[in-house]
């Protein structure tokens, strides 16, 4: 192997561990969203949010949901934006690898 091939191989080794870091970041945010918080809740600061409103307790985005939990619109909308921005990382990925072959 020649030193230009070394140095291709390094870039291309460097490339899919940048890719698998986005990847693990975009899971991360996808795991967020899907968290059973107060802050993903149809109900977080609104009148129909029980614990807040009869039970005068606070409850903070990051408060753990009570039984009447419903994940709202928007935290759907975002699991579905980084599901398709995770697929296309996980698409980059798997051609990074088809070319090292």
């Amino acid at each position: 192997m020649n030193v230009a091939g070394i140095f291709d191989a390094f870039m291309k080794a460097s490339d899919i561990v940048a890719l698998r870091d986005q990847a693990l970041r975009k899971q991360e945010q996808i795991d967020s969203v899907r968290s059973r918080l107060c802050g993903n809740c149809a109900h977080w600061m609104k009148t129909t949010c029980a614990p807040e409103k009869v039970h005068g307790q606070f409850k903070s985005m990051a408060s753990p949901a009570c039984a009447a939990f419903a994940q709202c619109v928007s935290s759907r909308d975002l699991e579905d934006k980084f599901r398709g921005e995770l697929e296309r990382i996980n698409g980059r990925i798997a051609t990074t690898l088809t070319q090292t072959r």
